[in-house]
């Protein structure tokens, strides 16, 4: 039996690696998307300030070239800031033994863990340090809170980690793309920042704040999808990915106060953007005051939690309060108060139930189907059931992907928040430099006329202050 349950294991381990790793939401080409559009209305372009010219000394702004990549041919080796965020964004989900040029050694052990996206998950409704992931009965399934990840120093794309790369790159004295040079260290911060975004953008995912690993889209093709009803929300999201990037462009940020330190546990204000640990299972919102898990876990259903508040017991790992039967017209349906609506073009019809809640509304919330088991006699029993069609799909994507672009925006805003405004004093005295006077600096105290200090004036101009 135990030879047995090896085997079952061994298997079920190639089939996930074959596919996707067991955390679904957005696929790497929606990452790579809505970071680039998050990139595209931050500070770091001119029209919102130019931070990566006017601060960051990269002549070009966002087309510069700041490191290049070893595996491409010449002609596509050179990577821009947006290159290195996309990256990033992409390579948040790498398995366990997966390196590259900028991160030589993993800093996930494979022994734990199967990779950084079993991190990817936080619900706020828990304690922090039991947030993460834990749908499966094997630990190295589950994981940490992708809000404690993300400032965990012993991972290499943490925040901290982070702002001491950019210290070492503002220190930097020479500007080539070598490794050590600024370009090269401001390479691998874009590149960070592309990690962190991805962080943010999962929790516009249901799946990511609902406990929910919905482990059969690893496994199951698109056609056996679409069999049972319609594709699932990551290989929907992939198929309409342009559908995504105009969404993306309709940003909606967030209103936080990220000025304030954190006063939950020792966590940085750059974490109230997932969770501001506000909502409490009893105060369902969609204001833009909470943090992205806290809109997501109290507005919409995953697969696998669909009315969960009337399924479950208060404290089971798949419960959660919100929504709630009574914020839909799900009564309507079952007492038969409701027609199905029919569509002119096909002449097909379906039932929908929407959520009509004061804090927000969703036409195709979840729609009914059926399910059929046997029963003893050999008779066929329908039994009325609910899931998540891809009209579903598209109308949760029209509320999520703003608020996961909008959010992300917030968040490379907040780290490249900084600026320094010198100015010559209204009376001083000023020097310059004539190329081919060099000064002997072993004899510098032999010079006249020469100083070692200048009064400037210097404001903090930052974003926050």
């Amino acid at each position: 039996m135990k030879k047995l349950f090896l085997l079952l294991k061994i298997v079920f381990v190639i089939c996930i690696t074959s596919y996707a790793p067991p955390a679904f939401g957005w696929g790497v080409s929606n990452h790579e998307d809505i970071s680039e559009v998050a990139v595209e209305n931050s500070v770091l372009v001119e029209k919102f300030g130019n931070f990566t010219k006017s601060n960051l000394g990269l002549g070009e702004g966002l087309g510069t070239t700041v490191a290049v990549d070893p595996s491409k041919n010449d002609n596509e080796k050179g990577l821009t800031p947006v290159d290195m965020v996309k990256r990033g964004a992409a390579k948040e989900d790498s398995w366990c033994w997966e390196t590259d040029h900028w991160q030589e050694e993993s800093d996930v052990s494979c022994l734990s863990y199967l990779g950084r996206f079993n991190h990817h998950y936080h619900n706020p409704l828990k304690d922090w340090d039991e947030a993460g992931l834990n749908d499966w009965s094997w630990d190295w399934l589950s994981g940490s809170s992708s809000l404690l990840w993300a400032q965990n120093d012993e991972q290499a794309w943490s925040w901290n980690n982070l702002r001491e790369m950019y210290y070492e790159a503002l220190m930097a004295i020479d500007n080539k793309t070598g490794q050590g040079g600024r370009k090269f260290r401001l390479a691998k911060i874009f590149r960070g920042i592309g990690h962190q975004l991805h962080l943010i953008q999962d929790k516009a995912v249901p799946y990511h704040v609902r406990n929910d690993s919905h482990a059969r889209e690893t496994v199951v093709t698109g056609f056996y999808q679409r069999m049972g009803g319609g594709l699932y929300f990551e290989s929907w999201a992939k198929e309409e990915n342009d559908q995504i990037i105009y969404l993306a462009n309709n940003q909606i940020k967030p209103e936080l106060d990220l000025t304030e330190p954190y006063e939950y546990e020792d966590e940085l204000p750059v974490a109230k953007l997932i969770d501001t640990n506000t909502y409490d299972g009893t105060n369902p919102s969609a204001c833009l005051s909470v943090g992205l898990s806290e809109f997501t876990n109290a507005n919409f259903f995953s697969a696998d939690t669909i009315f969960a508040a009337e399924r479950y017991e208060e404290g089971d790992k798949y419960y959660f309060p919100y929504p709630e039967k009574d914020d839909t017209n799900l009564q309507a349906f079952i007492d038969e108060r409701d027609l199905p609506l029919r569509h002119f073009e096909s002449g097909d019809t379906e039932f929908v139930i929407s959520l009509v809640a004061d804090r927000m509304e969703i036409d195709h919330f979840v729609q009914p189907t059926y399910h059929t088991r046997s029963v003893s006699s050999g008779l066929g029993l329908y039994t009325k059931t609910f899931y998540l069609s891809e009209r579903c799909h598209e109308d949760y994507v029209e509320k999520l992907v703003p608020r996961a672009s909008g959010y992300s925006t917030e968040l490379i805003d907040y780290f490249f928040r900084g600026s320094i405004n010198i100015s010559l004093p209204e009376n001083g005295v000023y020097s310059m430099f004539v190329p081919g006077n060099e000064i002997d600096q072993d004899n510098y105290d032999s010079y006249e006329n020469v100083f070692d200090s200048i009064t400037l004036g210097v404001e903090n101009t930052s974003l926050y202050g």
